[in-house]
């Protein structure tokens, strides 16, 4: 059902969180970065980390959920090069005509708020476990008047009341595994901890997700 999200799995990459963040050296600021809080509002400027060697840091021991959003379209349009490309050309390629985004976050950290995109969403799990929230019209309400019925073709949030409009399913992410998520589904993600079969990274719970839309 092309109109309900689904997963499928690919082969576990192979990649650090050194090896995505060191092509944005030199422009750890917007519009090539965002850094938000556990709850997706966007840190002050003034806060930024200003190295590579800080947002490890960041990472490896957050104060507080933390996520970075490295926005590669950004970069390509620069004229630099990006990172993944040769691991992610046969499965996710970006394109003029796509944006693609890189989640980093700590454990408990949601780099977005609930919330709808105007674009299909495609994900491939990087590093770590991702808690998938994705919420749909209930479906006595599709053939009743709605107030969110024109609201989920654009891409903007909801709050608790909206939210309770839905109805939801969780699902959650591993390495490797590829997430599609329609127009109109109401979703957003959180950083989970691991258990301890699974890949750690600098000794916490870093998640690193890509996202093309």
């Amino acid at each position: 059902d092309a109109d309900a999200p689904f997963t499928m799995r690919t082969p576990e990459p192979n990649v650090t969180l050194r090896s995505i963040l060191e092509p944005f050296a030199t422009r750890l600021q917007p519009p090539f970065v965002k850094f938000t809080n556990g709850t997706g509002e966007a840190v002050d400027h003034e806060d930024f980390p200003k190295t590579v060697e800080h947002v490890l840091a960041m990472m490896a021991f957050p104060r507080e959920p933390t996520s970075v959003m490295l926005r590669l379209e950004e970069l390509e349009a620069a004229g630099e090069a990006l990172p993944l490309q040769q691991l992610l050309a046969p499965i996710l390629p970006l394109s003029g005509a796509m944006t693609a985004h890189v989640y980093i976050s700590s454990a408990g950290a949601s780099a977005l708020s609930n919330h709808t995109d105007v674009t299909e969403i495609l994900v491939l799990q990087l590093i770590g476990q991702k808690e998938w929230l994705h919420c749909h019209e209930k479906p006595s309400l599709r053939f009743s008047p709605n107030p969110l019925a024109t609201k989920l073709d654009k891409c903007v949030t909801y709050d608790a009341v909206e939210m309770s409009n839905l109805e939801c399913e969780r699902l959650v992410t591993f390495p490797g595994d590829m997430l599609f998520l329609p127009r109109r589904v109401v979703h957003s993600a959180r950083a989970v901890a691991e258990d301890r079969k699974s890949t750690r990274l600098n000794s916490s719970h870093t998640v690193i997700s890509y996202a093309v839309f």
